[in-house]
């Protein structure tokens, strides 16, 4: 049983007559009767008195034509539901992050957002790097937030931010040679002289672990690691207790943090970490995304006014 017959049912029973009812479904007599009687047969019972001009329900074909508009009825509500949640500002969204990017980025995004469109129930997954492209596919979650370069023809894109890499040192360490900083952020040094100096890393697997081996790579260094840690809070702290030095991207929203515990020097050659959004090419909620990709976009731009 499928809402097709159980309209095509409904119209015979409105029409009393299988011929009217034919022609206002637009398919042919034959194939009308051949469906009631497929109907008929599944249910066990008749429906229509064919002997009766016009056509009456039997006491089977009264049950099924009251409990054929109720289902209708209830097929017609989840549509619009749906259609509401897909076209309107309303429902769940699932962020997928990790913990480092929920942290840096989500803790003073999401309260924004909410207070702004309280209709929408923001549900936050934080995952291990691996496990966040696989959140979107699965469609455990609706958008992700990365700065993983997810080259794949079933998303789209928004880029929220390209924060350029950045020495972060102790407040006690005195380079050698500084050069003004003219139209960067801060003034730079040369990264070959802290080729003796510890350093605190992200552990392998991160990103941001990638993209700090590459900077050292770039300047010919192999760095005295004395930590790899999961969590950024772990390496400021290294920092400001005169432990380590790091490299770690300008972060507007931990500029804040970081910068009374530690010196900020920009790297001669430039590296910059792109962060993300992500979702589905057949993502159903689309208004909602869109409406906090949009959301999120703008308060990046704010930040970085300020």
């Amino acid at each position: 049983m499928n809402d097709r017959q159980l309209r095509y049912i409904l119209t015979v029973a409105e029409t009393k007559n299988i011929s009217s009812a034919a022609r206002k479904l637009n398919i042919s007599q034959p194939s009308l009767s051949a469906m009631i009687a497929s109907v008929e047969e599944q249910m066990g019972n008749r429906l229509f008195e064919r002997e009766c001009n016009p056509l009456k329900l039997t006491f089977a074909g009264e049950q099924y034509v009251q409990a054929a508009r109720t289902i209708l009825s209830i097929i017609k509500d989840l549509e619009s539901k749906m259609f509401s949640i897909q076209n309107q500002l309303v429902g769940k969204l699932v962020i997928g992050c990790t913990t480092a990017t929920s942290s840096i980025v989500m803790t003073h995004l999401i309260p924004k957002f909410i207070k702004t469109y309280p209709e929408i129930q923001i549900d936050l997954l934080e995952e291990h790097k691996s496990m966040i492209k696989k959140l979107l596919l699965s469609g455990d979650a609706d958008i992700i937030c990365s700065s993983a370069n997810l080259n794949d023809v079933l998303f789209e894109k928004a880029v929220l931010s390209r924060e350029e890499m950045a020495i972060m040192a102790p407040l006690s360490f005195i380079p050698s040679k500084i050069t003004p900083k003219r139209d960067r952020y801060f003034d730079v040094i040369d990264l070959a002289e802290l080729c003796d100096k510890p350093f605190a890393v992200m552990k392998q697997g991160h990103q941001m672990r990638r993209m700090q081996d590459a900077i050292f790579d770039n300047a010919h260094i192999q760095p005295k690691i004395i930590l790899e840690t999961d969590n950024w809070e772990t390496i400021v702290g290294m920092i400001a207790n005169n432990m380590a030095f790091s490299i770690l991207p300008l972060v507007t929203e931990k500029l804040e943090d970081v910068h009374p515990q530690a010196q900020i020097f920009c790297i001669q050659d430039r590296f910059f970490r792109e962060l993300s959004l992500f979702w589905r090419k057949t993502a159903m909620q689309k208004a909602a995304i869109s409406t906090f990709v949009e959301f999120a976009h703008s308060q990046y731009c704010k930040s970085r006014e300020q």
